[in-house]
């Protein structure tokens, strides 16, 4: 689905990413991991075309997107939720996700709406609501339903549980198996890595621009180097949250 090999990235003489490869096959929900600055949000904003790599590849179901913009990529099949939701405040739930079917035809778009609300029932019930109105975990509902809007093979999602409270982050990220599901594979960058991991296939280590550890999930949440540095002393709970999504599957 997803293959990057060898992609840097700066911000003026800082260089962000050095050489970052990695990949998501069809179907995989993939954690990327790290600290503040490592170099996380900077990847998915590269691969979702709203800054221009150095250096490096990125090849989505085999074609290369490198030097696509942000409205051909999403067009080729990549969408990114973006940190903070940045919805527009002042409209509806619906006209909100509207918007993020521009690419699709009217009738094509009414069908998705529909699929969103599947997802989301919630929204259907605010769907005349303005946005700005709703609650974190609404307003969270309606910026991964915006970015659904365009049917994506790809979806980038940029912290998905900040400022969420954990019942409403578990709801969030049990729909995340759902879109895989239906063929839409996930590359996630999160900060309560328990959390991802526990909902994750696979996962990447980056550690100042730089992928220092990849594997399963379950070997990285074994990892002590990785438990140490990011899970604390309750990895269990990711553990224990990952058996129950195993077993509900």
């Amino acid at each position: 689905m997803l293959r990057i090999e060898n992609l840097a990235a700066a911000y003026g003489q800082i260089l962000a990413l050095k050489g970052v490869s990695l990949h998501v096959s069809r179907g995989e929900i993939v954690t990327l991991i790290g600290a503040n600055g490592s170099g996380k949000s900077t990847l998915l904003a590269a691969l979702a075309g709203l800054i221009r790599p150095k250096d490096g590849t990125v090849y989505l179901k085999g074609k290369d997107v490198t030097r696509l913009s942000a409205e051909q990529r999403v067009r080729k099949g990549i969408a990114l939720v973006p940190e903070g939701r940045q919805l527009f405040a002042p409209m509806t739930v619906e006209d909100n996700l509207i918007l993020g079917g521009y690419t699709r035809s009217q009738s094509d778009a009414r069908e998705d709406l529909e699929m969103i609300y599947n997802l989301f029932p919630i929204l259907r019930e605010r769907r005349e609501q303005a946005a700005g109105t709703l609650s974190g975990g609404q307003q969270q509902m309606v910026a991964i339903g915006r970015a659904l809007m365009s049917r994506p093979a790809l979806l980038l999602l940029d912290e998905p549980s900040m400022g969420l409270a954990p019942k409403i982050s578990r709801e969030i990220f049990q729909s995340l198996r759902i879109l895989v599901n239906a063929e839409t594979s996930v590359l996630l960058v999160e900060q309560n890595a328990r959390l991802a991991l526990a909902v994750s296939d696979r996962g990447y280590v980056l550690e100042t621009g730089q992928v220092v550890l990849e594997g399963e999930s379950a070997s990285l949440r074994n990892n002590h180097d990785v438990q140490r540095a990011y899970l604390g002393r309750g990895y269990q709970e990711g553990w224990e949250t990952n058996q129950e999504t195993a077993n509900a599957r």
